[in-house]
């Protein structure tokens, strides 16, 4: 019987050595696909730290023609005002000749009526 005892763990004994071989070529052969992922991966980042970066000197471009913009809309809101201030000198010179006509109507009522008489 102590034969057989000694068999059977020496038959653990084998197949644990042999599971846990097996078990390190399984974790290094993934050690080794993790340190060819992580190449990969770190290429890429720095592709788009790059792209970023261009992308960063792209945006202060649009960021200078929207400040051109910005001051020609300054320009263009500078010429409303002074169509603006027209218009209103206009206006002012209507309201005057409204005011005449208004007077030179009321004259000629009241011509009119006294020839009418």
């Amino acid at each position: 019987m102590e034969a057989q005892a000694w068999t059977a763990i020496g038959l653990l004994a084998a197949t644990l050595i042999g599971s846990l071989y097996f078990m390190v070529q399984r974790m290094d052969a993934t050690n080794a696909r993790i340190d060819a992922l992580g190449g990969r991966l770190d290429a890429r980042i720095d592709e788009l730290a790059r792209e970023v970066r261009g992308l960063g000197t792209r945006f202060g471009a649009v960021e200078a023609k929207l400040a051109s913009f910005d001051e020609r809309f300054v320009l263009i809101h500078q010429r409303f005002d002074l169509v603006d201030r027209r218009f209103d000198q206009a206006d002012q010179r209507f309201d005057g000749l409204d005011t005449g006509l208004a007077d030179m109507s009321l004259k000629l009522d009241d011509h009119v009526r006294r020839h009418a008489s």
